[in-house]
């Protein structure tokens, strides 16, 4: 296991709390510059091979990172701003739909400005659940009539849809930490060796 993976698991298995067997805490964690700069150094690392011209991530928790791995590649970086339905009337938006795992439905928009057609992007974000944040972002970017070329994503929850979702979609998926279960109130992280 690397420094960055016993860094990261340490830091989630002292610093979180189960709200219930579907969903966690993790105290602070967006205050830890140095953590995040590693991560997005990461990230990077993982797809400067893809080519990719844009970092996108979702509003609040993934900016960070998606930052520091666009600052490492050299290129922009983006967000989709989360809004009410039928908060927005702005033309020069693209929007889609997440179904968050609060049952909620949130408009996502993205500046037309911010993808341009036939970039390539990789999505950053912070948790992997059922995939539907990732989904929205997805359609955002093939509405700019760009390309997706790969999604890295801190903590995945691997009891959850979402990687198996974007995996039979073909899509190149890197996670940080595999959370296998929260069951018992205990926080079960797979080992990377057990892949």
């Amino acid at each position: 296991m690397d420094d960055l993976v016993k860094e990261l698991r340490k830091y989630i298995l002292e610093n979180s709390k189960i709200i219930n067997r579907d969903d966690l805490r993790v105290n602070n964690f967006w205050m830890k510059t140095k953590l995040l700069n590693r991560m997005g150094e990461r990230f990077a690392e993982i797809f400067e091979k893809d080519d990719p011209s844009k970092i996108l991530t979702i509003e609040t928790s993934g900016i960070p990172i998606a930052a520091f791995c666009a600052l490492k590649l050299g290129i922009d970086f983006g967000f989709a701003r989360k809004h009410k339905r039928n908060a927005y009337g702005n033309e020069d938006l693209i929007t889609s739909v997440w179904a968050s795992d609060m049952r909620k439905q949130i408009d996502i928009l993205v500046s037309k400005e911010l993808i341009n057609r036939g970039d390539r992007v990789v999505i950053i974000d912070d948790f992997l659940s059922s995939g539907e944040a990732v989904k929205g972002l997805s359609e955002i970017i093939k509405s700019a009539k760009a390309n997706l070329v790969g999604v890295g994503i801190c903590i995945e929850k691997s009891f959850k849809t979402g990687a198996k979702r974007l995996e039979s979609k073909g899509v190149k998926l890197h996670s940080l930490i595999k959370i296998e279960s929260l069951d018992n109130e205990i926080i079960k992280i797979k080992d990377e060796n057990d892949e």
